[in-house]
């Protein structure tokens, strides 16, 4: 990982060096276009090679829903957007995080999206959170998968018009993992109402299941969405159920960039909360443990696949009793393939 940044900061660096700009963009714009373009020559690969071991299968009714996320979604890179999306994609990120109270926060992730589109845009492979601190321990057996790679393939089928499903098998470090995920739209007046849930089953962390709904409103002419996000979810491992509410607005005024504000609940029925640090007794805190106001900004500059985030905020958490926690997050991302 640390390689393949400074690679890339190497070719900024002679490109500035150089004295013709053309030449200099050119170069960049070529090896960005190279990288792009394995991209999809890896993804075309393995498409045709499903494609002609099960052509039949992987037939789709044109009547069968695909839910396709939104200019807001894709723009910052949503959870649910890289949940939807069905584009091929390699993206590298920087980033960090400054916390006054909780610990900071500094490193970089490969995320990857194969889609493969011969296939009726069935099949998608991912690779998610990967970094150069788990490259060395991908396969080694740990107490805890939280945040550990993602290596996997996905399945998409669409029920009907309305109900859409996507199914993923993979590795998480060493444990292997089943999941899968059903989305519902409808619409209701001016609003988008959008139930997901999902379920997963590791070897290693067991049974999970997790449940959004989203409120979307577009207001100003599109240039602006209104998201009330309802979350719960519950573990085989964990104690009681979390349970979040999140409210969004976006505002795209074109292509290039976006402001989106966010003000975040999150709560869990059985969370165990330290009252004595001394003596390290804690009782059970059923309410909502953690508030979060947070303004993000992201911008795309220079070129089409270089986007940077800025992101300012504030939390107030149970753990630090209810005392603001001031943060900062800043991040870089190069996306090579179809943006």
């Amino acid at each position: 990982m640390q390689k393949i940044i400074l690679l890339f900061l190497c070719s900024l660096s002679f490109a500035q060096d150089n004295n013709t700009t053309v030449q200099n963009h050119n170069y960049i714009d070529q090896a960005h276009s190279i990288l792009s373009n394995q991209t999809e020559s890896m993804a075309i690969a393995i498409d045709d090679f499903i494609a002609n071991k099960i052509d039949t299968f992987l037939y789709q009714p044109k009547n069968q829903a695909v839910h396709d996320p939104g200019k807001a979604d894709a723009l910052f890179q949503s959870e649910k957007f890289l949940n939807e999306t069905r584009k091929s994609f390699i993206k590298l990120s920087t980033h960090g995080q400054y916390n006054s109270k909780d610990a900071n926060d500094f490193g970089e992730t490969i995320s990857a999206s194969l889609a493969l589109n011969r296939s009726n845009q069935k099949f998608k492979l991912f690779i998610n959170n990967l970094n150069s601190d788990q490259i060395d321990t991908l396969t080694e057996k740990a107490d805890n998968t939280e945040g550990k790679t993602e290596i996997g393939l996905s399945f998409f089928e669409g029920i009907n018009k309305s109900v859409a499903s996507k199914y993923s098998l993979g590795t998480r470090g060493f444990y292997p993992f089943t999941r899968a995920r059903f989305s519902y739209k409808k619409m209701i007046d001016d609003w988008k109402i959008e139930p997901v849930q999902s379920f997963e089953y590791s070897t290693k962390d067991e049974f999970k299941e997790h449940t959004i709904v989203y409120f979307d409103k577009n207001m100003a002419h599109r240039k602006m969405l209104f998201r009330i996000e309802v979350q719960r979810g519950s573990s085989t491992k964990g104690e009681g159920m979390d349970y979040d509410a999140l409210l969004h607005l976006f505002w795209t005024p074109n292509d290039k960039e976006g402001l989106q504000i966010t003000q975040g609940f999150y709560g869990n029925t059985k969370y165990v909360a330290t009252v004595n640090d001394a003596t390290g007794e804690t009782q059970i805190f059923s309410g909502i443990n953690n508030y979060l106001t947070q303004i993000t900004y992201r911008r795309n500059i220079w070129r089409k696949w270089f986007f940077y985030e800025l992101s300012p905020g504030v939390n107030f958490s149970k753990a630090h009793d209810f005392k603001p926690n001031y943060r900062i997050f800043a991040k870089f991302d190069i996306i090579f393939g179809k943006i």
